[in-house]
């Protein structure tokens, strides 16, 4: 298989699988959360990740994605997107990774895993 440029991890059963990172940072930049999830269960990690505990007014989702990708996931970030919004953090909202980013209202420059260095970008 040709690395597309996504995250891959090989499992014994399923062979190389993409992988998606989602990161919550709170108001003052500090690292809430960081789970990482099958690309396929994009929506279902998002949800427990946004739901595991209330989300505080400052606070910022970014989703690392794979490089390539495909209808369905645009699918799943939507529903994520609207989930979020739901929340109130409409304006804190990042996509990291290949086509994904645009039309984002931020994009968000970091060196991965390195959270900290997140910066905001018009």
């Amino acid at each position: 298989m040709t690395n597309q440029g996504g995250n891959k991890r090989r499992t014994p059963r399923y062979g190389y699988q993409q992988w998606c990172e989602f990161v919550v940072i709170d108001a003052d930049g500090q690292l809430r959360e960081h789970r990482q999830s099958p690309a396929s269960d994009l929506s279902t990690m998002g949800m427990c990740l946004m739901t595991a505990e209330p989300v505080e007014p400052g606070w910022t989702l970014v989703v690392k994605l794979p490089c390539n990708t495909d209808p369905e996931r645009d699918y799943y970030l939507a529903a994520l997107r609207a989930k979020w919004c739901e929340l109130g953090r409409d304006k804190e909202w990042y996509r990291v990774g290949g086509e994904f980013i645009t039309p984002p209202d931020f994009i968000a420059k970091l060196d991965w895993p390195e959270i900290t260095k997140l910066r905001r970008a018009a």
